[in-house]
């Protein structure tokens, strides 16, 4: 079967184009984070490349033969610095740009027109670093952030490695045809031309990972309470449904809560809940899930812990807040925690885990209301 490879080059030009416009224009009405821009003026880098190389003989034209492919290195560079930013907005460019720089330099200097053989070489070993980084980056992405979008990323930028390695090696032995288009059937085209089957799919890859992660976000969002950071009900029914086995549950209430939004305002009140949310979350760790059940109450799920163990987390977690609160708040007294616990098996019923927990959690309430009557 014969290859136009003229044609294939103009798919893969304007592809690419059609990707790197489509980021761009939400990139510019700011709906878009600045990964965009560098993901989108990549693709029409490379996409111009390529135009040129399937318009143009650039062997035989008056254009300086460096201009494309020092075009496609950049376009190249801007897309893995893309990846970087989106994974990273904190990246730098400036190491990336100076490698661009010192890797454009060979192709500055080699300005003999048949020697574009080995120009093909040493522009297919550029691409395959390239692709392999973006590849390793996406797995990285799925590894640490859970992104399953970025195993497809991954695929599609690690499949082209070997194709342009592959490539690379035949130019450097001598093995690519006297011409890059016009009809061909040798293998290196047919490398080529799998290589950029994938450059066309992968253009909006980017894209899908920038969806997946707002659509968690979002998840995120509706899970958790906005004040204090902690689970909300909706958070708490989804974490029900991966529980079994023993559980302990603590469920703990803000003594005074009204009196201290009373005195010194509902700021000074929510600041003392942000503080009990971050201190529980804290002390549990791994070890557990702090989720607020409404006004200053709040509930610890603590899957495959002891009664025991329970009790000294609750006890931790009641010393470090009376510790802290004091930074908060001037009244006297000062705010403390009611912390009532319950162990027992999922199956026997979460629900009733709760309740027993909140039981508990009023009797050690009147337990010292009524000290306090005492004293």
């Amino acid at each position: 079967m014969v290859l136009d490879m003229g044609t294939l080059y103009a798919v893969a030009a304007l592809a690419s184009a059609v990707a790197g416009v489509l980021h761009l224009i939400p990139w510019l009405t700011g709906r878009l984070a600045p990964w965009a821009a560098w993901w989108g003026f990549g693709h029409i880098a490379v996409g111009c490349s390529s135009l040129m190389v399937a318009i143009f003989d650039v062997r035989s034209i008056a254009m300086p033969v460096f201009i494309p492919n020092i075009l496609s290195i950049i376009g190249y560079a801007m897309v893995l610095q893309g990846v970087r930013v989106f994974e990273r907005p904190q990246a730098r460019a400036a190491p990336l740009m100076i490698l661009v720089a010192i890797a454009a330099v060979p192709l500055f200097l080699s300005r003999d027109p048949q020697a574009f053989v080995g120009r093909i070489a040493y522009l297919c070993a550029v691409r395959a670093c390239c692709d392999l980084a973006v590849a390793y980056m996406a797995v990285r992405m799925a590894q640490r952030q859970g992104l399953q979008n970025s195993w497809l990323m991954a695929f599609l930028f690690g499949a082209t490695v070997p194709l342009f390695v592959g490539r690379a090696w035949l130019a450097a032995t001598g093995r690519i045809g006297p011409t890059l288009l016009g009809p061909a059937d040798d293998l290196a085209s047919w490398l080529a031309a799998s290589a950029i089957a994938f450059i066309v799919f992968r253009g909006f890859s980017l894209l899908l990972l920038d969806a997946e992660r707002s659509h968690r976000s979002l998840a995120d969002l509706a899970c958790h309470d906005a004040l204090t950071g902690a689970l909300n009900r909706m958070g708490l029914a989804q974490l029900r449904q991966r529980l079994d086995g023993q559980v302990a549950v603590m469920m703990i209430d803000v003594d005074r809560f009204k009196a201290l939004n009373d005195v010194e305002g509902h700021a000074v009140g929510d600041t003392a809940l942000r503080l009990l949310a971050e201190t529980g979350q804290l002390v549990l760790g791994s070890r557990g899930s702090l989720v607020r059940t409404g006004g200053d109450e709040f509930l610890g799920v603590m899957p495959r812990l002891s009664h025991e163990e329970a009790r000294a987390l609750a006890d931790a977690i009641e010393l470090r807040f009376d510790q802290e609160i004091g930074r908060c708040t001037n009244l006297s007294p000062r705010p403390t925690l009611s912390i009532g616990l319950a162990e027992g098996a999922i199956a026997d019923g979460f629900e009733r885990l709760i309740a027993q927990a909140d039981q508990a959690m009023y009797a050690v309430k009147r337990m010292r209301q009524g000290n306090r009557r005492a004293a």
